[in-house]
């Protein structure tokens, strides 16, 4: 995105947040979009004083909507039946004053007066692989300008090394500050075949969930500075000593911010795909799949 075009959709966005300060804001988004709008809960509940919540779109056709005053859609093309059907629920709700769609797909046009788009990728070339990047990435960087001088470290991203596994069930262990990030490998290891994963909180793990855990099992844990650090270290003796498990990032710093580590983990993605002869870019949906994905009937919308 250029400068201009990024300094443009802030100073827009930081004019409707203005408006709409403590109020409830619904955030909508669907397939990599949803993981799109996590961070954007993350990111606007940590700076504003509004509350957020994020619906898949067939939540949305499900939920009262009375509640919220602000909407906001991910949609990396806004092609989606699902996507657009729960616009349209959204804009009938007389409570939501407004509606912010964010789209790499400039074709799109608005046709009323609750709508802003937020444009971006400019260069509007369609990712070629099967798991979006871009449609998380990009989104997520642009929000996060409104309210933070955020910087990107190439170099300390390069240097930080994560382990590509060949275990066929994964378990991560999360918190609120890294829930994020945690959907993001469920979604894209669920989506590439790459492996079954199994997420915990992390100290809700200690309530019973032990015994899912099978030698041939290995872990993820998701460190922050936010976190009890006691208990972290704790839960990464207990995987190591009782089922022997690799702990991806034991050793890794809390110096990356959201956007490193988001890019980080993309990368890692893409580069275990790869370990396991799975090309991203290749893979395709059969006739039966798309059966599921192109189904246009459904909830009524009252």
């Amino acid at each position: 995105m250029k400068n201009e075009e990024l300094n443009i959709n802030v100073d827009k966005l930081n004019s409707i947040f203005c408006k709409f300060k403590s109020k409830n804001i619904l955030i909508c988004g669907t397939g990599g979009s949803y993981i799109t709008g996590l961070y954007a809960q993350k990111i606007i509940e940590d700076n504003t004083d509004n509350l957020c919540r994020v619906l898949k779109p067939m939540e949305v056709l499900q939920s009262r909507l009375d509640r919220f005053n602000l909407a906001i859609i991910f949609s990396y093309k806004m092609l989606n039946y699902d996507i657009n059907r729960a616009l349209q629920y959204i804009i009938k709700e007389k409570s939501i004053d407004k509606v912010i769609i964010f789209t790499s797909n400039r074709s799109f046009i608005k046709d009323n007066n609750k709508i802003d788009i937020i444009y971006y990728d400019n260069y509007n070339i369609n990712e070629k692989t099967y798991v979006s990047f871009k449609g998380i990435y990009i989104p997520t960087y642009l929000l996060g300008k409104c309210f933070e001088k955020i910087n990107i470290d190439k170099e300390k991203i390069i240097k930080t090394k994560l382990e590509c596994f060949n275990d066929k069930i994964l378990h991560v262990f999360y918190d609120r500050e890294n829930f994020q990030l945690t959907q993001l490998i469920e979604r894209h290891f669920c989506e590439l075949g790459i492996a079954t994963v199994i997420i915990h909180e992390k100290k809700d793990f200690s309530h019973g969930r032990m015994h899912i855990f099978s030698n041939q099992d290995n872990s993820i844990i998701l460190k922050s500075s936010s976190y009890d650090k006691n208990y972290e270290d704790l839960l990464c003796k207990y995987l190591k000593n009782k089922y022997k498990s690799k702990i991806l990032n034991e050793k890794e710093k809390d110096d990356l911010n959201y956007l490193e580590r988001l890019i980080l983990y993309m990368n890692w993605i893409y580069e275990t795909s790869k370990e396991r002869e799975i090309n991203p870019e290749r893979i395709k949906d059969t006739n039966e799949d798309k059966i599921l994905f192109k189904y246009k009937g459904g909830i009524d919308e009252g």
